[in-house]
């Protein structure tokens, strides 16, 4: 993830203004040092605003050492990735579809299987939403699973209201006319 801190202050008026966000993290770096910015970054987000978000994407970090198969995680890593979320007030909202949602697609002893993307919402949204569903879906051009969201307000549900439903590629944030699109937001 790259964000500045001008980007990033976009993000918190925003989440400000309109009261619910969904943020999409696209990729995190894969550099650990690189990461805690990242990390820290999420944690600056929470303790400026208290809007109702989820955080989506390639987090390029697993929650638990059963989230990937071949060599473990140190656990270091994984602790501060979970130290992330909570300090975050931000928790795995679950899924459905395969544990996994990231392959190396090498062949058979070197495949790596590996659960890097997920959707995380704070304490706000499980509140209001609490019926969120996240499926992991395969396609065929990527290393990656695709994470289909769905989430409609708890009260809107018993007037009939459908759910609201998002698809996330983390392949549009490569895209420039993405990023144009989210910061006119």
């Amino acid at each position: 993830m790259k964000c500045g801190n001008g980007r990033f202050e976009k993000v918190r008026q925003r989440l400000d203004m309109f009261g619910v966000c969904v943020l999409a993290i696209g990729r995190v770096d894969a550099n650990t040092t690189k990461r805690k910015g990242v990390w820290e970054l999420l944690k600056q987000l929470s303790r400026q605003s208290d809007a109702t978000w989820l955080c989506a994407g390639d987090y390029n970090e697993v929650l638990h050492s059963n989230e990937k198969t071949g060599t473990c995680r140190p656990q270091w890593q994984i602790d501060d990735f979970r130290n992330a979320l909570s300090g975050s007030d931000l928790v795995d909202l679950g899924f459905q579809g395969s544990k996994y949602t990231w392959c190396n697609r090498r062949q058979h002893l070197d495949t790596v299987w590996a659960r890097l993307d997920r959707v995380c919402g704070n304490s706000n949204w499980v509140s209001e939403f609490s019926n969120t569903k996240v499926v992991h879906k395969a396609v065929l051009y990527s290393d990656h699973s695709l994470l289909v969201i769905s989430w409609g307000s708890d009260s809107g549900r018993n007037r009939g209201q459908r759910k609201k439903q998002f698809r996330f590629e983390a392949r549009w944030l490569q895209l420039e006319e993405c990023t144009r699109i989210v910061e006119q937001a």
